[in-house]
């Protein structure tokens, strides 16, 4: 998963066509998935996102959590926390 998450964000741009942000990694992962009585099936994911903004300078390092409901082999729903302050900033000086 993180790998993807990575990709996604190095493929956000800002309305000057340049990336916002470079240098991007992905660390401290910690997964797993619980499967409850009723069926329901969750994957719960933790990790720290690093990257670079490429228009003030500033490197972010910002702790995360997912969460991504299954059915039938499918993500149906994604939900993600983490603080944006810093992203917010970012895309204002882009």
């Amino acid at each position: 998963m993180s790998w993807i998450l990575a990709m996604q964000a190095l493929q956000v741009e800002s309305h000057n066509t340049k990336p916002v942000f470079s240098n991007i990694s992905i660390s401290d992962e910690y997964v797993h998935t619980n499967t409850f009585a009723d069926g329901r099936v969750w994957t719960n994911y933790w990790f720290v996102w690093k990257g670079t903004g490429n228009f003030t300078g500033k490197e972010l390092e910002i702790r995360a959590h997912f969460d991504y409901k299954w059915e039938n082999g499918k993500i149906v729903r994604a939900q993600g926390y983490f603080s944006d302050e810093d992203f917010n900033k970012e895309y204002a000086a882009a």
